[in-house]
């Protein structure tokens, strides 16, 4: 079992060739103390900033790669995303594309947007920082080297002291 993001299936599928057949892809369970799943959806954003030499061509380009080409179209860069078996951050993109939807290795990760089960990242300070902790600290339960009380509860006070 692995808790992966959506965007690993293009490696994924390459690695394993004709064996990608046999993954499959559920939503992550429940815990003890939980009531539905959850999964941590993300997202980017574009900026321009003061020292870019061209901020109106620059404008337009963004535009134009986050503008679907006409009526129930899919933008550019959706369109590019999906190729990869990337989710794209428009809905726009994703209504009419029934191909992509439907596809059964995507389908946990779009049923946990629809249903308001994947969050979007916290933007907060040193986020990098906390997301390097929780996964070491994860490699280690996992191999066995750190017992499951004692990591998280390092773990969480090692968070605590980075977004103080």
């Amino acid at each position: 079992m692995l808790i992966m993001a959506d965007w690993w299936e293009a490696t994924l599928r390459q690695t394993m060739g004709s064996n990608f057949t046999n993954v499959g892809v559920a939503p992550i369970p429940i815990g003890p103390m939980g009531s539905k799943s959850l999964t941590v959806s993300y997202n980017w954003l574009w900026a321009v900033t003061s020292q870019s030499k061209d901020p109106t061509l620059a404008w337009e380009f963004l535009q134009f790669i986050d503008t679907p080409q006409g009526t129930n179209a899919v933008s550019p860069m959706g369109s590019w995303l999906m190729g990869l078996g990337i989710i794209p951050s428009r809905t726009s993109d994703l209504q009419g594309n029934s191909t992509f939807t439907s596809d059964p290795f995507l389908k946990p990760f779009l049923q946990a947007l629809q249903t308001g089960s994947a969050p979007s990242t916290p933007i907060i300070p040193n986020y990098e920082q906390v997301v390097d902790v929780i996964w070491h600290t994860m490699e280690g339960i996992e191999s066995g080297i750190v017992q499951p009380t004692q990591g998280m509860k390092l773990a969480q006070s090692e968070v605590a002291s980075i977004v103080g």
